[in-house]
């Protein structure tokens, strides 16, 4: 953030900087931080190269995600049939 702050007008290494601090980001899980400075980079940058490079990065991001999130979907319906089975059972024993 130093070199973002100072401005040195060396365009390609505050990319650089951001790139590597969304990198950070995701390593922390804070992937909503992560998310927003790779789409800053998109909507900002004039270099080709980085804005690709992020848009892969942040695809990356909103497919792990994406993925968590339906593991979790498949999870909870398997839990609703494991209870809806604990119901049938208990209503067929009594």
């Amino acid at each position: 953030m130093d070199l973002v702050n100072e401005d040195p007008g060396y365009d390609y290494w505050i990319t650089k900087a951001f790139m590597l601090l969304s990198d950070n980001f995701v390593a922390i899980s804070d992937n909503f931080q992560a998310k927003e400075t790779l789409q800053s980079i998109i909507n900002n940058s004039e270099d080709n190269n980085a804005v690709e490079e992020s848009k892969v990065k942040l695809q990356k991001i909103l497919d792990e995600e994406k993925a968590l999130e339906d593991k979790f979907k498949r999870e909870v319906e398997e839990l609703k049939f494991d209870v809806e089975e604990v119901k049938d059972n208990d209503i067929q024993e009594q």
